[in-house]
């Protein structure tokens, strides 16, 4: 039972790591897709992909919110988070 595990496991997080990044849930596209295009083109989110990490994109979004952005806390946390992750090549929004 104990080889098991590990034969089943590693290729569920090997899938894990090569799709996360790129699979970025349908909704949280459009979550950012939404709020962010709303002021700027999505282009210009796409160029700072891979940029900054989480505390950074949430700095930034919590700064956007301050400008006039309609975010609540949940959206908030949802959005720097996609975007912490979020790669320009993988990125359907950046497609």
């Amino acid at each position: 039972m104990k080889k098991v595990v590990p034969v089943i496991i590693l290729p569920l997080l090997l899938i894990v790591f090569t799709f996360g990044i790129s699979a970025v849930s349908g909704a949280d596209s459009n979550l950012v897709s939404s709020k962010c295009s709303g002021c700027h083109s999505l282009k210009r989110i796409c160029r700072e992909l891979g940029k900054k990490d989480l505390a950074g994109w949430t700095q930034n979004v919590k700064r956007m919110v301050e400008m006039g952005a309609d975010l609540n806390a949940a959206e908030i946390a949802e959005v720097s988070k996609t975007l912490s992750n979020a790669k320009p090549e993988g990125s359907s929004f950046c497609n």
